[in-house]
This record gives C-alpha cells, structure tokens and sequence, in this order.
C-alpha cells in the first residue's frame, strides 16, 4: 500500500451480493488518492457471493480482509445487518492502530465515484467536528442514488476516529427499519 494517501478502513456486509460485489471491488480500487483496508463479511448467502469474494486481491491502495460468518436468524435489514457491522466495526477496531483512521460502512451495491472517499476524508479533515459523512453516489446503471436533490447515501459513509474509536455506542437498528418490518 502506498503510505502517502490518507487511509480508512470500510465493513461491507455481503449477502446475496453476486451481481454487485465486483463492482465494488472495482470501484474501491479505482479510488484516488485513498488507502482503504476493506472487511468484506459475507453472511449466509445463498448464490456465489463467498466465491467472487474469494478471487479478490489486495491492490496498492486496497487490502482486503475476507470473513465468511453465519450470523444466524431471518436476514432483515434492522437487527441482523446492525450486528454484522456491529460485527465489522469492532473487528476493525481490534486491530493495531486502526482506530487512527475513519471507519466506514459501505454496502455493497453502492458504487463510489473515484473521489467519492477522498471527497468524504477531506470533509473529516476540515471540520474536526464532523463524527459522520455521507454524499450523493451512484448506483450500477450510472444513475444517481437519491429520493431527490437533497439526499445523501447512509448506505456508504465514514465515521471519525475520533467518534468511532472513542465511544462504546454500538450500532444499532434503526427505529424506522425496525418499525417496517
């Protein structure tokens, strides 16, 4: 990895991801300018998803750590997908110094324009206030992810260090994914 680029490190649950985990892949190694150490957690998957994942390799700027884990239960979008990046974000933050750097959450069919994460490290960088960044993306088709003008993917965002390694706060479902369901 090229140590002049700033760094993060992003959990990417994967389930059922087969037709949208490579152009992730893709994606995050095309990123400019922007180490990432990337925790791919594949979980209960029914297609090739584990396969594909299998084929990856670390890049100059992406390292890649691949964890397949039954996280059990029915799979929805509030509780179970909470405790796999519960999952993601502790495992990352147990390795040595990574709580220098922002922790992110990148699902897997999103797909960020090549500045997307230096865009969103600069943001951290210039208001030391910020715990979390998010901003408007793509989706496969080349069509921007957005309900309307104003807004931004939750779905692909960076938390501070500051915030992230320093609060106990796990993640949780949110009372809106949980009320759905």
């Amino acid at each position: 990895m090229n140590t002049e680029f700033p760094k993060l490190s992003l959990v990417t649950p994967a389930r059922n991801e087969a037709e949208n985990i490579s152009l992730l892949y893709e994606s995050l190694r095309n990123q400019n300018e922007v180490q990432i150490l990337w925790l791919i957690i594949e979980n209960d998957s029914t297609d090739n998803t584990w396969e594909i994942i299998s084929k990856f390799n670390n890049t100059e700027n992406l390292k890649l750590i691949k964890i397949q884990k039954n996280f059990g239960g029915e799979y929805n979008v509030g509780v179970k997908y909470s405790k796999i990046l519960n999952f993601g974000v502790n495992y990352i933050k147990s390795l040595e110094s990574n709580c220098r750097f922002p922790i992110g959450i990148c699902d897997a069919d999103c797909i960020p324009n090549p500045n997307y994460f230096k865009s969103l490290l600069a943001e951290l960088e210039n208001n030391k206030k910020l715990a979390i960044v998010s901003g408007r993306g793509f989706n496969k088709e080349g069509v921007q992810d957005k309900e309307n003008i104003l807004h931004v993917r939750g779905n692909c965002r960076l938390f501070s260090s500051w915030y992230i390694c320093n609060n106990e706060s796990p993640i949780e479902p949110s009372p809106d994914s949980i009320a759905i369901m």
